[in-house]
């Protein structure tokens, strides 16, 4: 049986990706990138930012928990998403012009990204030690 504390945050590292995947589901790449309301509200940013934002700051804590490399650079996400950013780019800092660099050509590899950080996520729960959850 399943340590009902790993259980429910297991389930809460599930949460946004199915969320966000439910967001994206049928959306196009024009609508990923879109930023709503842009001259009304310029810190708002687009629908893709926000799904990238998710994985990458998951990643990035996930990372700095167990000591490893993020996988944006490890696996080569940055790569293959090519924004005219540096690897090592805060996100939750972004101003609407860096927020603008980020665009999304390839939805699956989007969805291909937060499937990878939420893994991360899981597998390093998993991995603890049980003696740890109390």
């Amino acid at each position: 049986m399943m340590n009902p504390h790993l259980k429910m945050l297991l389930d809460n590292a599930r949460r946004p990706q199915e969320r966000l995947l439910r967001v994206m589901d049928g959306l196009s790449v024009d609508q990923l990138n879109a930023r709503p309301a842009a001259k009304s509200a310029p810190s708002i940013k687009s629908i893709g930012w926000r799904v990238w934002h998710t994985a990458r700051e998951q990643d990035l804590q996930i990372a700095a928990l167990a000591d490893t490399q993020a996988l944006w650079t490890r696996d080569g996400w940055n790569k293959r998403f090519a924004f005219d950013l540096p690897d090592d780019t805060e996100d939750w800092r972004h101003t609407p012009a860096e927020a603008e660099k980020v665009v999304i050509r390839d939805a699956a590899l989007l969805r291909d990204y937060l499937a990878a950080s939420t893994q991360a996520v899981i597998d390093y729960l998993q991995q603890l030690p049980l003696a740890d959850w109390g």
